[in-house]
């Protein structure tokens, strides 16, 4: 297995990226570089990056990831990803889409896609063994139970 791997939202991902970047900026330690920030993301992170609703709405977005993609696969990262949108219809009639279809096309020469279509909906289907529900309380013993569970969930699929 992987040990050094990250996975996260891929919304929060990129609001990490934009806040490294503006820190970068703040402390005047030179020019805030994207590939900067992708070396500091594989060391804190990881090579193995997971993220869960790919989905590119932000024009800012847009023009970093191919930045950001070409130097984690670069320094050998692997980026596994999970949308609702086939990476042609990525910001699809986007501004300035224009200087994201390279990002589009990097993505389709470097991943594998599959289509999950499928007239079911697997997140609705459990077991009887199986909670639909991983997180029932607030409570701090609760939410590390769950952290386990879900840990544990992470780790059977890679």
């Amino acid at each position: 297995p992987v040990k050094a791997k990250r996975r996260a939202h891929f919304h929060k991902f990129m609001l990490e990226v934009h806040e490294r970047l503006h820190a970068i900026r703040r402390s005047g330690k030179g020019r805030a570089d994207v590939s900067t920030v992708a070396d500091q993301m594989i060391e804190s992170g990881g090579l193995l990056l997971c993220f869960d609703e790919f989905n590119v709405t932000d024009v800012g977005d847009a023009v970093i990831l191919r930045t950001l993609f070409d130097r984690m696969w670069e320094k050998g990262a692997i980026v596994v990803a999970t949308s609702n949108r086939h990476p042609t219809e990525l910001y699809k009639n986007g501004i300035q889409r224009d200087l994201f279809v390279p990002c589009i096309n990097a993505i389709q020469e470097r991943c594998l896609v599959h289509d999950m279509d499928s007239q079911v909906d697997f997140r609705l289907l459990t077991t009887g063994t199986s909670d639909m529900y991983i997180v029932t309380g607030g409570s701090e013993e609760g939410l590390k139970a769950a952290r386990r569970r879900l840990d544990g969930l992470f780790e059977m699929l890679i």
